[in-house]
């Protein structure tokens, strides 16, 4: 009931019938006498103080096809609702008095403040005590972003380790904070407002609409709604392919933050990686942000005028980024979890993967087949195929001889070509087998509940796990890393399953011997965390959860959505019991294992390869993980569909700044068509991560396979080429501020509300608007062109004024529509070639897109060049120029002359495409000369300034007239 002193009448009567019937009547009498004092204290029957009222707000307590029965056994209430066109819950909390808590005490500081929080009253019983005293810390983290920490007051509970996502106090108050903190004591709720113009960014006090929890505090049970404006749209929430896209409906949908194994073509469930944090646009543009620093299981609910959070562990360790623009939100959300890693320039290029190459012959083939086709190509990659018995470092003595493997990793650098091989985590149960032994002998494993390694099947077969929140396993990685890299110079690591994927549920101990590559459990496993069977998608689920007391890690009380059916856990991966280092949980610590494991490889590729940028592609991920590893989005499938997700996969991922972003091109799963991989090459040239791959046993899908596709690759790859001083700049400027590579539309025409729903088109950074065609048989695009701004073909410079309409554009088979935005200057290489080594040797052209659109035309731009591979650029060792126009003038401004060129990497500029200039100038003027290679096309109006020889270390100034 939420009453202590009830708790223990309600126990008392569970005694006083085990004393009847034993026939203690003395003893029956004096705890009915108790009993009936407490229940006065009490003021409530404990029977039926929790009510199922329809009217009252619903919070979900179910899962999709639950039943009355299961639901009832949950001790929810079943209020079925038709019609229900607002997808309302079925199986739902029952609305007992959550009240809350109390602010006994605050005290103020020039960098936020300390509070102490009260139990007035808990509810919901079933899902555990309610906690109380909770400690109330407030931060002024910086001027944008603030902190709101929840806790209890009494016991030390787990948060995110430092270790994993660095984070200090602040060290003085802000200067000009944007933001604002409002309480109410009694029942205790804050609010966030935006200084500016007042705009709430977070509010807990309660509404009359929608299903809204006041503040829960449980030892698995962690609370929490606010407030949301009914016309904002919200993004983020990762990581799930959401079946209505970008943008996150409002309808009571739950987004479940769970790493697992599931691929990413599945809809609507949580997928590798867990982000607690989303971006919120109002009509007008503004936006802000807010992230939830936890690595529990958690579901967060969206309604359409609130939030819920409900959370099994963990604290509540709030971050609020003030924006006012998505762009401004995006960099202070990674100035706080970590800004992006300097990708090395070669990551841009072209990627060529599959699982199922049989052997290195096989490789090499596909190498040279790309060359012959005149496509370009960067980098190779190996699935697990090159493996002995798919068991970490080392290779098949048969099919890829480790000297041949070293022969032709050899040829590819001198042919200015990478190969990137893949690692899992699991290490195979093997005497003799020396990783293994290592392992064991560093004592740096995850263990089970005995204390031993846990075993898990993967792969090679039963497998145990680095623990690489334990400092011994990094060492341990970084031992077996540098002997795999004495074998075979690799130039990247490619980590996998890394959430942690196991092909049981739980541990396997005793199974019977699988096959290799079995994806069967060796083990029969029963429902061992539920009290009763279910119907999860793997068999193993109940609603049914025990009520015991203590903390119980592999039954909480709360079950979240695992897997869009409230699966166990333990499902596909390790039992919550299992430890990690110092004892921590796994039921903890699950979500930060893709994390931990980027951070210990990219360590141990920098520590082999001193002053070499890490180039590391991790498939599970968390907040702070962009400022180690790249990330793709899993296992999708060869169909259109997937196609349109990989664009709304690669913009969320740029949201939570890990802007080295890709997705499998021409899908990993299910045979491709000639047609959809051409399409989806398209699209993908125009990704930060480029790369071809599918599965085993799958149709080949080589660009150079299909003719279409070959010839629409070779077009659009050797676009992207010319194009790589444009991503790697954003690369740089991601790393310097937090800012995306790939940009929705409303993160620069935020005004626009049109745009926020736009998620087919994308940006990439403030230059090229791309349009692609993603329906099967279609010729033509629809795309939208905000109003603000001139657009013109990246083709032909054809201009189309935006006026916040949609245009039909033609596109046939082997063409993609890709718009310069009005108000830019894209730099572009004037020979691309095969590799970006030998592209990186051509100079640069220069094309200034006018913003007739505005008032007065302007346009600005940027370009930073370094050796692309080193970290010389920290110390000076890189040319960061930018560029300003008017309607007759454009300006070249060095920033930064620290890095002069070379043979192989030019700085100069060697031509200059004006466009939107209306009439023919007379002179043009170089630096205060007169300059006669110059040229104007009056019917697409461009100005061209040829032959120059500028260098991009010096300043420079153009005019004409």
């Amino acid at each position: 009931c939420g009453c202590p002193r009830c708790s223990i009448a309600e126990s008392m009567t569970m005694r006083l019938g085990s004393v009847r019937r034993g026939g203690g009547i003395a003893t029956a009498l004096v705890l009915c006498q108790v009993l009936a004092l407490l229940l006065v204290a009490c003021n409530v029957n404990p029977c039926t103080a929790q009510t199922c009222d329809a009217s009252a707000p619903r919070i979900d307590c179910g899962y999709v096809g639950i039943d009355q029965q299961q639901c009832e056994q949950n001790e929810c209430c079943w209020m079925p609702v038709n019609p229900n066109p607002g997808n309302e819950p079925w199986c739902v909390y029952p609305n007992g008095v959550v009240a809350g808590y109390k602010l006994s005490s605050f005290s103020k500081s020039a960098t936020g403040g300390n509070g102490t929080l009260s139990l007035l009253e808990g509810g919901q019983p079933q899902l555990g005590a309610d906690i109380s005293p909770l400690s109330l810390l407030v931060q002024y983290t910086s001027d944008s972003t603030m902190r709101v920490r929840i806790t209890d007051a009494s016991a030390q509970r787990w948060q995110v380790p430092r270790s994993v996502v660095p984070r200090s106090p602040p060290a003085a108050p802000p200067a000009s904070p944007l933001y604002s903190f409002s309480y109410t004591e009694s029942p205790f709720g804050f609010a966030v407002t935006r200084v500016s113009d007042g705009a709430l960014l977070f509010n807990t006090t309660s509404p009359s609409a929608d299903a809204f929890s006041g503040l829960q505090f449980k030892d698995q049970y962690l609370a929490l709604s606010t407030q949301l404006s009914p016309t904002a749209s919200l993004y983020g929430l990762g990581e799930s392919t959401q079946s209505g896209g970008l943008r996150l409906r409002r309808d009571g949908t739950v987004f479940t933050l769970w790493a697992r194994d599931t691929p990413c073509s599945a809809t609507d469930q949580n997928l590798y990686g867990a982000h607690p944090m989303w971006v919120a646009v109002e009509a007008d543009g503004s936006a802000h942000g807010v992230l939830l620093l936890n690595s529990n299981g958690m579901d967060v609910t969206a309604y359409n005028s609130s939030l819920l959070y409900q959370v099994i562990g963990g604290e509540l360790d709030f971050y609020f980024f003030a924006g006012p623009s998505p762009d401004a939100v995006v960099e202070q959300y990674a100035a706080l979890v970590g800004l992006p890693h300097m990708q090395p320039l070669w990551s841009f290029g072209f990627h060529q993967s599959a699982y199922g190459m049989p052997d290195i012959e096989y490789v090499e083939d596909v190498v040279a087949n790309y060359s012959a086709a005149a496509i370009p190509l960067d980098t190779i990659w190996s699935d697990i195929d090159y493996m002995d018995q798919y068991k970490d470092f080392t290779f098949d003595p048969d099919r890829y001889p480790v000297d041949e493997v070293a022969s032709f990793c050899s040829k590819l650098h001198s042919n200015g070509q990478q190969y990137v091989p893949i690692v899992d985590p699991g290490i195979k149960v093997e005497s003799g087998y020396p990783s293994y032994t290592a392992l064991l002998m560093s004592d740096a494993f995850i263990s089970d509940s005995a204390r031993n390694p846990f075993q898990g099947q993967v792969w090679p077969g039963y497998t145990i796990f680095p623990d690489f929140l334990n400092p011994d396993a990094h060492t341990y990685w970084a031992q077996e890393m540098s002997g795999f890299l004495d074998q075979v110079p690799f130039d990247g690591i490619w980590i996998d399953m890394n959430e942690i994927s196991n092909f049981c549920n739980g541990e396997c101990l005793n199974g019977a011997p699988v096959p290799l590559g079995s994806t069967s459990c060796g083990c029969s496993q029963a429902a061992a965390e539920f009290d009763t069977p279910g119907v999860g998608s793997w068999g193993v689920m109940s609603m049914r959860r025990r009520r015991g007391a203590g903390f119980n890690p592999t039954n909480p009380p709360y079950a979240i959505n695992n897997g869009g059916t409230r699966d166990a856990l333990n499902v596909k991966t390790l039992d919550m019991d299992s430890r990690h280092v110092n004892g921590t949980l796994e039921y903890n610590a699950h979500n930060l294992y893709g994390i931990t494991e980027a951070i210990a490889t990219r360590a141990a590729l920098e520590a082999y390869y001193p002053n070499r940028r890490a180039f590391v592609l991790s498939r599970s991920t968390f907040p702070g993980s962009g400022a180690h590893t790249a990330h793709w989005t899993g296992d999708n499938q060869s169909v259109w569909d997937d196609m349109y997700y990989s664009i709304v996969g690669m913009l969320n991922f740029n949201m939570f700044a890990i802007p080295m972003i890709g997705a499998d091109i021409c899908g990993f799963n299910g045979d491709t068509t000639e047609e959809m991989c051409t399409r989806w090459i398209e699209v993908g040239a125009f990704s930060p991560f480029c790369r071809d791959h599918n599965a085993i046993n799958q149709l080949p899908q080589e660009l150079y396979r299909f003719a279409s596709t070959a010839e629409a690759g070779r077009a659009v790859l050797t676009l992207r080429y010319s194009l790589l001083p444009l991503f790697y700049t954003r690369m740089y400027r991601a790393n310097a501020t937090g800012a995306p590579i790939l940009r929705p539309l409303f993160f620069q025409f935020a005004a626009d509300a049109n745009t926020h729903g736009i998620d087919k088109q994308f940006l990439v950074g403030d230059t090229l608007m791309v349009s692609p065609v993603l329906e099967e048989g279609a010729t033509s695009v629809s795309a939208y062109f905000p109003s603000g701004a001139t657009f013109y073909s990246l083709y032909d410079y054809a201009a189309t004024k935006g006026s916040g309409s949609w245009v039909t554009l033609s596109a046939p088979l082997e063409f993609i529509p890709v718009h310069i935005v009005g108000g830019s200057v894209l730099v572009q290489h004037s020979a691309p070639a095969l590799t970006s080594s030998a592209t990186r040797s051509s100079p640069m052209n220069l094309t200034v897109a006018l913003n007739t659109a505005a008032s007065s035309p302007s346009a600005h731009g940027e370009l930073f060049i370094d050796d692309g591979n080193s970290y010389d650029y920290l110390s000076g060792k890189y040319t960061l120029m930018n560029f300003t126009a008017t309607a007759v003038t454009l300006n070249g401004t060095a920033l930064h002359s620290g890095y002069s060129g070379s043979s192989s990497v030019s700085t100069q500029i060697e031509s200059v495409a004006v466009l939107g200039i209306a009439s023919s100038p007379s002179k043009v003027l170089v630096n205060g000369s007169s300059f006669s290679s110059f040229s104007y096309d009056k019917s697409s109006q461009v100005l061209r300034i040829t032959k120059l020889e500028l260098d991009a270390n010096k300043n420079f100034g153009i005019s004409w007239s």
